[in-house]
Formats: structure tokens, sequence, C-alpha cells
């Protein structure tokens, strides 16, 4: 089921954006630089953005027929797990 697949493919972005998060502070923490975290922070907005547009346009495309909604939700999940893969060391 697609809403499941959204619900596991959310959980696994969070912990991937919790480590990345983490792992920009330590990095800060230990250069004594700032800029990871800002940085991380602006990419996890940009994405959110991203695949919301993206997510868009694909529902767009089916032209309000039928499927739109879960064409939409298929590449919403799509995207969310590409960027898990992303953010994996």
């Amino acid at each position: 089921c697609l809403v499941d697949a959204d619900k596991a493919a959310q959980d696994e972005l969070a912990k991937a954006e919790a480590a990345a998060a983490k792992a920009a502070r330590d990095l800060d923490a230990v250069t004594g630089r700032p800029g990871a975290v800002a940085a991380h922070a602006r990419s996890k907005r940009a994405f959110a953005e991203y695949r919301k547009a993206q997510c868009d346009f694909v529902r767009a495309m089916y032209a309000s027929g039928t499927g739109a909604d879960q064409g939409a939700l298929a590449c919403r999940i799509d995207a969310t797990r590409q960027r898990v893969r992303d953010l994996q060391p």
C-alpha cells in the first residue's frame, strides 16, 4: 500500500536527517567553524521544496485523471527514498 510505504519512507528520512544534523553539529564543533549546520538546514528545506514541486508536476501530468493522487504519492516515496540514500555516509 502506498500509504504504508510513504510512512516508512518518512520514518527513514527522519532518521537520516537526524543523523546528518548530528554529523553537521559534530563537524562544526570539531573544526570550530560554523557552516555545516546551516548548509544542512538549507539542504533540508530545498529538498522539501523540490519534492513538493516535482510531485505536483507528476500529479499535473495525469491531468487530474484517475491515478493522479497515487502517482504523486509514488513520486513522494521515490524522492524520499532517494534523499535517504543521499544522506547515508
